[in-house]
């Protein structure tokens, strides 16, 4: 649990009076959005923590990634109770007028098990980078429209150790639209 060789406690609050805090640069940093954590932690070698925010608060312009001026580091969490932590955070930003299903506007799918496959259908009603697709079985893929995310587990070739999760949002540069992906190599491929 260190970060810039600061070493940080279960349990503990954090304060700084550098100033400005700067995403970045200066203060202590987390991510709102769940899923973002794997950009910046690698799954296999991390461990990851509820964290309650406080005080000055500076956002960055790629994800949900903050700086602020007070953190309290909680509970640790699993890479399962990450991933519940991500449907939360999904279905909480949720329309919640809209009819319960698993396509549509922030909507979410989760596959667990060899061979799984995860996938937001392309609909009219998805507007929001909410909505996200996860496979976490040997074997995995996923898919999702535009602006969407979508996360997949990579694992060893006998398929009885993960060697990572990797997330990213379907910018249709780098991944394209309702195009079948998997991870191989720490990198996505094309299915």
């Amino acid at each position: 649990m260190t970060c810039r060789g600061f070493q940080y406690e279960e349990g503990k609050e954090y304060s700084t009076d550098q100033k400005p805090i700067r995403c970045g640069n200066v203060g202590f940093h987390s991510c709102e959005t769940p899923l973002d954590l794997f950009s910046y932690y690698e799954p296999t070698t991390s461990v990851y923590h509820e964290v309650e925010t406080d005080g000055e608060v500076d956002r960055g312009s790629d994800d949900s990634k903050i700086a602020t001026s007070k953190i309290k580091i909680g509970a640790r969490l699993s890479i399962t109770a990450l991933c519940k932590a991500a449907f939360d955070f999904v279905f909480e930003h949720c329309d919640k007028s809209k009819e319960n299903r698993a396509t549509g506007n922030s909507s979410a799918s989760l596959s667990i098990g060899a061979g799984s496959s995860a996938e937001i259908k392309n609909t009219d009603e998805i507007h929001s980078a909410n909505a996200v697709a996860i496979a976490t079985g040997p074997n995995g893929k996923v898919r999702a429209p535009l602006g969407c995310w979508i996360v997949c587990a990579e694992w060893d070739g006998e398929g009885e150790k993960m060697l990572g999760l990797k997330s990213a949002r379907i910018d249709g540069k780098k991944l394209t639209a309702d195009t079948w992906y998997t991870v191989k190599g720490g990198k996505w491929e094309k299915v």
